[in-house]
């Protein structure tokens, strides 16, 4: 059995402090002239980013959500993106800085995009084309379960410098040794970066009303369902239920932009507070849900009690009265006989009698 070693050249204490002295201010300089960011190393939002190379088209699309994700569960979320390359040379190493939502990053995070060999490349525009579009994916670990739709970042600048934390940013590189990039460009040149908003659509449900929302006695009020989710997802099933017994149920296949809604008329039949829930439900059995209640006010009964006689059981005077209310005044008045309302704003107004 034949062992080999290699013999490294002997490198004096001296002569290993200056090496690794001079390694680290190498390091540092590398560090200082990519202008470093001493607060949030991968928000590009103060970038002066000018360039139009590359751009997301439209929301990315989780593509992996777990049919049975409960509220509060997160999963690693694998979203598509349609990237789109308006220059006649592939970029590269293409990446998304996101600003903080608040809710599914508090920090700033990277994402870069690859497509489906694993390769960080938009390729190029060719012949007539105007652009080329490629499809590539990203991770984010620890994705929120049924968030539905979630925008990172400002939509009202695509170039220049935007405040810090308010612009998310899509950069790339030119060369195409980047196309294996592990990590992305904290500090592109301005030509090689573009804000723009990122939102992304997973599966989820909102229901809000629309219309009518101080629902009077008996009146209807409209309720605006959403689901929020990849087309793919469908077609969907819609039911509203609310506490007071009622249902209702239409379907929708879905719509491109990740997000289709319908609403539905309602009129609310429990007081003070009619609750309904919406149940989405995907072509392959999966749901997600959203609630939303309603104040409702009852109508009044108008009750002038039992009849009451007054001296002797054959000397009794008759009236009729009518009680009304009007968004929650109510009006008492006389429809016959003789008899005098003592407050007829009153809900429990008395009518005094005088004795024969």
């Amino acid at each position: 059995m034949h062992t080999h070693r290699t013999q490294m050249p002997y490198r004096s204490p001296s002569a290993s402090r200056w090496f690794r002295a001079r390694a680290l201010t190498a390091a540092m300089l590398l560090v200082l002239s990519a202008g470093a960011r001493p607060v949030a190393a991968n928000d590009l939002s103060n970038s002066p980013c000018t360039a139009g190379d590359v751009e997301i088209v439209g929301s990315g699309l989780i593509i992996n959500e777990p049919c049975a994700c409960p509220v509060g569960g997160t999963f690693s979320a694998t979203v598509q993106f349609v990237v789109r390359n308006n220059t006649s040379s592939g970029r590269y190493c293409v990446s998304l800085h996101l600003v903080p939502d608040g809710v599914v990053i508090t920090v700033p995070y990277d994402v870069v995009l690859r497509d489906a060999k694993g390769s960080s490349t938009a390729t190029g525009r060719s012949g007539s084309e105007p652009y080329h579009d490629t499809v590539m994916f990203g991770s984010i670990p620890n994705f929120p379960c049924t968030t539905g739709l979630v925008c990172f970042g400002g939509s009202d600048v695509v170039s220049g410098k935007c405040a810090p934390l308010g612009c998310s940013t899509v950069s790339w590189n030119t060369s195409n040794s980047a196309s294996a990039c592990t990590t992305a460009d904290q500090n592109p040149p301005g030509g090689q970066c573009r804000h723009e908003q990122v939102c992304i659509v997973g599966f989820g449900a909102t229901l809000q009303c629309i219309t009518n929302c101080g629902v009077g006695c008996q009146a209807t009020a409209t309720l605006q369902a959403c689901v929020n989710a990849p087309v793919a997802r469908g077609p969907f099933q819609l039911t509203l239920a609310g506490r007071d017994g009622s249902s209702a149920t239409q379907s929708t296949f879905g719509d491109p932009s990740g997000t289709a809604c319908l609403n539905f008329t309602v009129t609310p039949g429990q007081y003070p507070t009619t609750t309904y829930t919406l149940t989405v439900t995907d072509k392959d059995g999966c749901t997600r849900t959203a609630t939303t209640s309603l104040q409702a006010r009852q109508n009044p009964t108008a009750n002038a009690g039992p009849d009451d006689a007054k001296c002797s059981a054959d000397a009794t005077a008759s009236f009729t009265l009518a009680g009304v209310a009007t968004i929650g005044t109510p009006t008492w008045s006389v429809v016959s006989g003789s008899a005098a309302i003592a407050a007829p704003s009153s809900p429990t107004s008395g009518v005094p009698t005088t004795s024969p």
